[in-house]
């Protein structure tokens, strides 16, 4: 699906439009997004898609809520003509977790929304 690099006018837009729609989806429990992976560390090419951790309120059932996401996630992926990898957790989930996952993404990731 990618034709390039996002430049980062691009993929803050892709971001923004993200966040925005994410945060009607989910009201109140939207806590925010998080970018990781190859664009957060500045290492991104053509291949690359964009990783987002998606931060919610409450208990989060990853399948329920990448259902749940797709309607707001697959637009913009098409739109923009880039995959983008979407993973929801608990907000308290990525603050207090322990596992090598999640300490990488609090290390290296971008809050973005």
């Amino acid at each position: 699906m990618n034709g390039g690099k996002l430049s980062a006018e691009e993929l803050s837009e892709l971001l923004n439009k993200l966040g925005r729609g994410l945060k009607d989806l989910y009201g109140e429990r939207y806590r925010g997004l998080v970018l990781y992976g190859s664009y957060a560390r500045g290492e991104a090419d053509e291949g690359s898609d964009v990783d987002v951790l998606l931060l919610l309120d409450g208990e989060v059932d990853t399948v329920r809520e990448l259902v749940r996401a797709e309607e707001v996630k697959w637009p913009l992926s098409l739109e923009a003509g880039y995959t983008v990898s979407l993973l929801p957790v608990s907000l308290t989930y990525y603050r207090n977790s322990g596992e090598p996952f999640v300490r990488n993404v609090r290390r290296e990731g971008v809050a973005v929304a």
